[in-house]
């Protein structure tokens, strides 16, 4: 008697769809007006907010030398860091990126920069004057990574010509990775213990650590 052959068929999965959401603030796990309070005043924000900047070691320096410092070794350095935040707290949910100022529009203008991260939204229909935040799974996100790290310093396309921080928030808990127009990367969170063990976790030749108001390690 022949034995009936197993036939396997191949299924190609299917990527998680971009979800572009209008309102923000029911979706963030955390109230994003008293996070925006600390992060431009110095006044009580009722919600206790702590952070850490990763700033490259060498800026400095090399600003006192008058060496450009630019986007290209500022990714060099930094997607693999984003990713590796990412993936630490990743948890199978979703990640919500969104503007660190309120009210601006992802685009404001139609020139070509950042294609893969604007060909999301023309591929979804969405419109340059959107305001709302880009619900997206970890694979999205990494997709994506290297663009959302240039957004900032990126949309217009010329040197000093910068727009608004990005804050990719998680989906359940309250941290914040904070992508800066001042070319580092930030880690924020209400639990400073938290904070603390992602400093001790990154700490790393190539980077100054830098408190924000309120935290120390």
């Amino acid at each position: 008697m022949t034995p009936a052959r197993k036939t396997f068929r191949l299924v190609k999965q299917r990527r998680a769809p971009a979800i572009f959401r209008q309102h923000v603030r029911a979706l963030l796990p955390y109230n994003q007006n008293r996070y925006l309070r600390y992060r431009h005043s110095d006044a009580d924000s009722h919600t206790p907010w702590y952070g850490a900047s990763f700033q490259l070691a060498s800026e400095a320096h090399n600003i006192s030398q008058g060496i450009d410092f630019g986007l290209p070794k500022f990714l060099d350095h930094y997607e693999a860091f984003f990713k590796q935040l990412v993936a630490q707290f990743d948890d199978g949910s979703c990640w919500l990126v969104t503007h660190d100022i309120k009210g601006y529009s992802w685009w404001p203008n139609d020139e070509p920069t950042l294609p893969a991260l604007r060909a999301l939204f023309a591929q979804h229909r969405v419109p340059n004057t959107f305001k709302g935040a880009l619900q997206l799974t970890k694979p999205e996100l990494f997709r994506h990574a290297r663009e959302f790290l240039s957004y900032p310093t990126g949309v217009f396309g010329r040197e000093g010509a910068l727009y608004s921080d990005v804050d990719v928030s998680h989906g359940k808990r309250p941290l914040v990775i904070k992508i800066s127009a001042h070319l580092n990367v930030d880690f924020l969170s209400t639990d400073q213990e938290l904070v603390r063990a992602v400093v001790k976790q990154h700490r790393k030749p190539v980077f100054t650590i830098k408190p924000y108001r309120g935290t120390s390690f």
